[in-house]
Formats: C-alpha cells, structure tokens, sequence
C-alpha cells in the first residue's frame, strides 16, 4: 500500500470555556454558549454602527439599539459593558452556557441546563421582571415561577444552573439535578482526550461542544444505537469557537480514525499547482481523495457494529475498476488525488453556472494514459458520442461530442470543462488565486477546501436592497476580502480554520451552525418524541386485538384521552393521573400511558365492527397544527400506519 506522510502536528490550544470547568467530560451531551458577553456585543453594535454610518442599514432596523441611552432604557442595562452586565447580576467574561447531560435525558426529552456566573440572585431577577413581571423567587430560593412554568435553580461553585421543569416532576428532576452537580469527575475542560475540541480559541466568542455520548445516548433503536456506540469510539467530540477576528472547529479521532481518514483523504503525492488555473473571479472548492486507499480508509473508519457496509464498500472496491477500465495502481500513479471543482455565478443567458473540474497529475505520461482509457470507456459506453481532437489556447485535447465536455491537460493538471466553461478560460485566466491568500486553501495539504471571492456579492442575483450592507460587512470582516477556509487531518484529528481569513471565515461559518443546528435538533427531539406515539398506537392496537379474540367483538368508542392537550395547559407535554383513563374500553384494554407525554389517543371502531382505528393527536410545537398517527385496520387485512404532519 501506498504509505501518507506523517500527519502535521495539531495547532496550538487555546483557552476552554470557563464553564467547561464545571461540566462533565463523561455526561455532557452537548455545550454551546458565549463568554466575554461585552466584546461581543460591543463588536456586534460597532458592526451595526458602521452599517449605519454609511447609510446601508435597511429601513426597518431597530436605530434605538446603537444609541446607549435607549438601549439602557429598553433593556435596562447596556450589553457592551462589564458594568451594565454587573447592573443585572451577571459575570460577563464568565458568559452563558445551554448545557445538555446524559443524566438529565431521556429518548423522548433532553433536558437542557442553564448555566450562568450570577453574581447578584435579586438583580437577575429585577431583569427577569421587565419581561415576565409575574417572575417570583420561592422562598428557598430554589425555584423561578414565571408565566405557569417552573425553573429549578441550583448552584456550583459561583455558577447558577436554571433547568425548566416543565412536564417534570420537580421532585424528582432536582434529585437529578443535585446528584449530577455533586459527581466528582474529570471536567470538559481538564480531559486530556476531549480538550482538543473544547480549548479552541480565546478571548470573546461563542462556543460548542458535542460529546461523542450524545451520538449514542440519544439514539432510538438498537441498530442505531450500537453503530452510534462503534463511532463514537472512533470520534468521541467534536468542538467549534467563533470570536470577531478568529474561528475554528475540530472533530477529533482516536489514531485509528487518524489513519482511516488519512487512508481515505490524505494523498501522499505533492500536491499540484491548481490555483493558477483559477480565475479570480470564480467559487473554488477542493477536495482530497487518496486513490490507492480510499475505500479501505473508509472501510476501516466504519465501527465493527456496521460489517454489512464494510463488506459493501469493499465489494464497490473491486467493481470501480472493471468500470472505468484502470487499475487503482495507475491512478494513484497518473494523479494526486486533488479534485477543484470551478464555478461562477449563473449566466443571465443560460440560466446555469460555469462548471469545470480541475485534476492534478503526478505523471504527466501516465496521466495521459489513464486519461484516454477513461475517455474512450465512457464514450463507449455513451450511445450517441464520440472522442474528438481539439487544441485549446496551444494545448492539445480531446472533446466529447455532442456532449460539449473539453478535456486538457497542461502540466501538472488536467482542465475538465462543460456547462457554460471552455477549457481554455482556464489555462492562463487574466488573474487568478495563485500567489494569494487562498493559494494554500487549493494547492495546499487540505482535506476540504472553499474559496468565495466578492465578486459572488457584486453582482444579480443578490437582491439589491441587500448588496450595500453586505459588501459593507464582507470588507469589514474578512482581513484577505475573501471567504476561504480549509479543513485539514492532523495529529489530533480534522481542524477547519488558522490564521488570518482562514480564521475567519471558519468563525462565520462556525456562527451559522447554530442557526442551522438549533432547528435540526428541534427537529429531532420532534421526531425522537413521535416515537411515543408510533409505540403506543402498536401497542393498543395489540390490546384492541387481543380483547377482540378473547370476547368476539370489538369495545367501544373512545373520546380522545386526556380531555385536553398540553398546549391548551401552558406546556408542551401533559401528564396523566389513574382517573384520565377510566373510560371502560380504556380499563377493558388494560392501556394508559403514565408519566409525561405529548399525545393524547382514542379508539374508534368501524361501523361494520370489523376493523378498527386506533389514534394518537399532538401539537408538539404548539402552532395550532396537529400530527395524527393512526393504526387502522380494515377487517382481516393487516394494519397499517397512517401519519399526517409528523413534525408538528
């Protein structure tokens, strides 16, 4: 086998959150928050100011927010300062923290933690009162009352934990919470295995944390769980921070996952020079792929719990060869394994973006040879083409016809064009990434790579009210005026960011994960909670089955139980007593469901009395729409599952 060079040494570590301090290494799910609250809104409204100083501001943006008088008066304190946070009972530098721990989880309901350096209990809560005015303190201090919910409080150290009890016992959720607080163990930030992914960074930022427990904890289904359980032995977290002028992110892997990835991404040739052939004024993005090893890798980064995939993907090993009629032996020969792919804004005549592939070539000769076995097995293989000579600014080639694919190559690269790009746009464009800042991104060590020039903002289809304020923060936040970032394996796993705008850009789109990773995880808990309701539709409808055998008939009709739904209460979930199912079919079936839940169920027979429904009707998210799971079945034809609206 082709053996990789040894893999670069992980970047220096930053400072851990401070709450990572405090929170398990072996329980905590997941972490995400900010800390230097004052930097960072201080950064945020100077951000704004600007927009405003240069007139870019849309017309309906909240001005109040950049004049410290109104912001005082609105808020009741003034986030850019360590003083105004002192003014409401918090510790700024020390900053916010959602926290989930396996203790305090379950399938259907992960109970998040709040965590806050409170410095003044009554100050807190005289900033609460501006937003619930009904907010009381127990008298033990124990608990926040508010708007008909109930937040437990507790403490550790000079940290104040807040976890909402909603659809909880409190009883019983505080005994949880106090056995949890008191657990001596590692902290995130002092294990020696997970602090990769947690001391990212410095100074003002917001930060998060997955723990590989969360993969495993929190799946349903015992196929699911034991291959969450194999990966999570291989990648066990995975942590991002983002501050005004930095960013990163890191998953982490054990060696073994090192020397998967490497044998599927880590291409042990010299990367060639493709960011000549780049023209400046394209959306670059590079990737890696180790030729002669990349289906082993991939095999091997599979947990032992997943052998059918593992046998399939070696399977799919032996099959790429006969397809393409080359032998992984000469590709890795012919070519590095770097793949750029180049494209534009859609052409206003078109209709598509310009589209081209860029390869980069170990031996030229060899390269020529793989190349034209490749092109003539696919126009073989292409009913209707053919393989036609062509010279594109000096460089010999070959066209697929009618197709309209040029394929070239000029040195170390083989130029692939289609859609809108000629080949020879590409050979020696008017300006380029070469020499740049985002050179390394392309033509460097990297496992994944983008590069975003501003031209992508200068022109259709942005919409136009929107262009001046971004041009405005394009050139304002990115030190390289480009958007460029790259992921790269070191020795301690997969990092996104660096220096400078790679830094930064890997900040932005560190600060975009929460806006795509807090409704999907929503999302999920939506979807982990139906799992309720799919059981218990199964399960009655084998209580319904089993009563029918036993008297030859079906029971009666049930309403739907309980009475009322949880968001008619004030909350999401709902608990049941013994009495909400007294209804005699209820009794007859032996079903109730116990604890907190989100569904209510009924019964409902046919009018034949031959088949039957059974029913469970939620609103998890409390928008007035309601998702319906129904068992039905049709006299003796097996039953099947209806479900409408899922998610809602």
């Amino acid at each position: 086998p082709v053996v990789a060079a040894a893999l670069p040494p992980a970047p220096a570590l930053g400072a851990a959150p401070t709450v990572a301090g405090q929170i398990s290494a072996r329980h905590t799910l997941l972490v995400g928050g900010a800390e230097g609250l004052d930097g960072l809104c201080a950064f945020a409204f100077g951000l704004l100011g600007r927009l405003d100083q240069a007139k870019v501001l849309p017309p309906d943006a909240p001005r109040e927010v950049l004049d410290p008088a109104k912001r005082v008066e609105h808020l009741g304190f003034d986030p850019v300062s360590a003083a105004g946070w002192a003014a409401i009972g918090i510790d700024p530098a020390a900053g916010v923290a959602i926290v989930l721990d396996d203790r305090l989880a379950t399938r259907e309901a992960p109970t998040p933690m709040f965590w806050a350096r409170v410095t003044d209990p009554q100050k807190a809560l005289a900033a609460l009162r501006r937003f619930a005015p009904d907010a009381a303190l127990e008298p033990d201090g124990g608990a926040v009352r508010f708007k008909g919910e109930v937040v437990l409080l507790a403490r550790k150290g000079e940290w104040t934990v807040a976890v909402p009890a909603t659809g909880e016992d409190a009883a019983a959720l505080r005994g949880r919470i106090d056995a949890a607080l008191a657990e001596d163990g590692p902290t995130l930030a002092a294990d020696e295995a997970l602090r990769p992914a947690v001391a990212l960074g410095e100074g003002p930022r917001a930060f998060g944390f997955v723990g590989a427990v969360a993969w495993s904890g929190l799946m349903t289904g015992d196929a699911e769980a034991k291959i969450a359980a194999g990966l999570a032995t291989r990648l066990p977290g995975a942590g991002f921070f983002a501050g005004p002028k930095s960013g990163g992110a890191r998953v982490l892997a054990v060696p073994e996952a090192r020397d998967a990835l490497r044998r599927m991404l880590h291409s042990p040739a010299k990367p060639a020079a493709l960011a000549r052939h780049v023209p400046a004024d394209r959306i670059a993005v590079r990737f890696t792929l180790n030729i002669a090893e990349g289906f082993d890798g991939l095999a091997d980064l599979l947990p032992d719990s997943m052998a059918a995939q593992k046998g399939q993907i070696l399977i799919a090993k032996n099959v790429v060869p006969v397809g393409v009629g080359v032998s992984y032996e000469d590709l890795a020969a012919a070519f590095t394994g770097q793949v750029v792919i180049v494209t534009g804004l859609p052409d206003p005549q078109t209709g598509g973006p310009p589209i081209a592939g860029l390869l980069g070539v170990a031996d030229p000769a060899k390269a020529d040879a793989a190349l034209r076995t490749l092109l003539d097995r696919f126009t073989k293989q292409q009913a209707g083409t053919s393989l036609v000579p062509i010279e594109a600014a000096g460089q010999k080639g070959f066209e697929i016809q009618p197709m309209g694919l040029q394929v070239v190559r000029v040195g170390d690269t083989v130029i692939i064009s289609g859609s809108g790009q000629k080949a020879e746009d590409l050979i020696a464009p008017a300006a380029s990434f070469a020499g740049g800042p985002a050179a390394s991104t392309i033509d460097g060590d990297v496992v994944l790579g983008w590069v975003v020039p501003p031209s992508v903002i200068r022109e259709p289809p942005m919409p136009a009210e929107a262009l001046p304020a971004l041009r405005l923060l394009w050139d304002d936040l990115l030190p390289d005026k480009l958007f460029h970032t790259a992921l790269r394996i070191d020795a301690a796993g997969l990092y996104l960011g660096g220096e400078g705008g790679e830094g930064v850009s890997a900040g932005l789109l560190a600060m975009t994960a929460p806006a795509i990773g807090i409704p999907a995880f929503q999302k999920y808990i939506r979807r982990s909670r139906s799992s309720e309701a799919v059981v218990n539709v199964r399960r009655l409808e084998s209580a319904v089955e089993a009563y029918r055998a036993e008297n030859g008939k079906l029971p009666e009709a049930t309403p739907l139980t309980p009475a009322s739904d949880a968001c008619a209460l004030g909350a999401h979930r709902m608990t049941s007593t013994p009495e909400t199912w007294a209804h005699p079919t209820w009794k007859a079936l032996n079903f109730s469901v116990e604890g907190a839940h989100s569904y209510r169920y009924a019964f409902e027979p046919d009018a034949a009395g031959k088949g039957f429904t059974v029913r469970a009707v939620g609103d998890q998210d409390c928008d007035g729409e309601l998702a319906t799971f129904e068992w039905i079945v049709e006299g003796d034809a097996p039953g099947r599952l209806r479900v409408t609206a899922e998610l809602e």
